[in-house]
């Protein structure tokens, strides 16, 4: 049996670490199981450590494949290199949309810790909401609690703790009604519209 090489070594602990057993890799590279299991305790190898990662990879590339050839039948080079195209922007709007998410779930966090503050400098429920001439204007600070029901509401269906569209009153302008979307990508941009009156 001759002595494996640097590189088999990194493959015999990548299909371990795969889930390959001692005795396959050893009949595999024809070296004994003691020699193996000597280099799996000096090195600390976790067997089937990457094993449910490669199966998820697998199981894509087998749907990425079927999905190809339904896509490739009767259609020309020309519509195959568009569809492409096409499945690579629609990938990287997924992308940006978790950016968006990440983005909205802070500003609501944020609107969050503002209400906390009023609330707790205004003991006697009110806050000062215009000054004038003719004198100070008040309002309730349950106002800004209101104002967080969408808030919240979005910020489920975000994170996917809402699965029902749920739909909301804006009283700050014409009563606007909003529904908030079930798909968390949508919930995002309807709060934002929302934030903004549309």
């Amino acid at each position: 049996m001759a002595k494996l090489t640097d590189k088999q070594w990194l493959q015999v602990k990548a299909k371990y670490e795969c889930g390959k057993g001692v005795t396959e890799l050893s009949n595999m590279y024809e070296t004994p199981k003691s020699t193996i299991f000597s280099k799996i305790k000096k090195e600390g190898w976790q067997q089937g450590e990457i094993a449910h990662f490669v199966q998820e990879n697998a199981n894509s590339l087998n749907t990425i494949a079927n999905n190809s050839r339904t896509i490739a039948q009767n259609r020309t080079e020309i519509e195959l290199q568009t569809i492409k195209e096409e499945t690579l922007n629609i990938a990287g709007l997924k992308n940006k949309a978790q950016e968006i998410q990440n983005c909205m779930l802070d500003i609501i966090q944020f609107s969050a810790e503002q209400t906390k503050n009023i609330l707790k400098n205004s003991p006697d429920g009110l806050y000062v909401s215009a000054e004038s001439a003719q004198g100070t204007q008040y309002k309730r600070t349950t106002e800004f609690v209101k104002d967080l029901i969408p808030a919240m509401s979005a910020a489920n269906t975000i994170l996917g703790l809402d699965k029902s569209n749920v739909e909301i009153t804006n009283n700050t302008q014409n009563n606007i009604i909003k529904k908030i979307s079930n798909d968390p990508v949508q919930a995002s941009r309807d709060y934002q519209d929302l934030i903004h009156g549309k």
